[in-house]
């Protein structure tokens, strides 16, 4: 799959930027406007029968970043419910990393655009957690309706998340809407609801920005 965005104001058109010369596949990913997909490599590696696979192509076709692209893939953990999202650990920044992972290898541009598209992913990679979390989807909650919230089960932990979303147009936007996403939750008092459970006694607040494959994001824990 072939991307590319164009910024176009009234007098000019700004051509976007090609990053070159780079082995690191993330970088090229968050950094460069223009990126090849070429992820269904994964798939061809994985389903080969053979002890050994030899790739061969000429010096600069791109052997060392594709390999950097798989190695990522392959350091996705997940527990045994497949789910790849360490949130019960307060393991924030893993979970953060896993998620791109996830977006970069299991999703089309094609699905997700608008915010609810993103809320409705989210929504079931949070389904396994509904053996320990009362899961509460667009509830009002404070002054506002927030994305997620989850509320742990008497008995069964003492940690709550919030999980606000955002989806931005351009990703230079990304951190400062993912910041910005933050502030909401704490101006519109999302864990109003939560407070009133007594036993809970730890809270997560998590703000993620969407842009296509990319994802910022920015939390607190209380």
């Amino acid at each position: 799959m072939y991307t590319e965005n164009n910024l176009t104001t009234e007098n000019t058109t700004v051509l976007p930027k090609i990053m070159v010369g780079t082995d690191d596949f993330k970088k090229l990913l968050l950094n460069s406007d223009v990126f090849v997909d070429k992820s269904l490599l994964i798939k061809g590696l994985l389903e080969d029968s053979g002890e050994i696979i030899l790739i061969t192509r000429p010096r600069r076709w791109g052997k060392t970043i594709n390999m950097d692209m798989v190695r990522r893939f392959l350091e996705i953990e997940i527990d045994p419910q497949g789910n790849p999202l360490p949130l019960e650990d307060q393991q924030i920044d893993k979970f953060a990393a896993q998620l791109q992972a996830y977006l970069l290898h299991s999703t089309s541009y094609h699905d997700l655009s608008l915010e609810k598209d993103y809320h409705n992913l989210m929504g079931g990679l949070l389904t396994p957690l509904v053996s320990s979390y009362t899961i509460l989807s667009n509830k009002e909650a404070g002054l506002g309706r927030c994305d997620h919230i989850l509320t742990p089960i008497a008995g069964r932990g003492d940690h709550a998340i919030i999980i606000e979303y955002k989806v931005v147009k351009d990703k230079k936007e990304l951190d400062p809407i993912a910041k910005a996403g933050l502030a909401q939750i704490q101006d519109k008092q999302y864990e109003a609801t939560i407070k009133q459970q007594p036993h809970v006694k730890k809270m997560s607040k998590i703000s993620l920005a969407f842009f296509g494959k990319q994802v910022a994001i920015h939390y607190s824990i209380v």
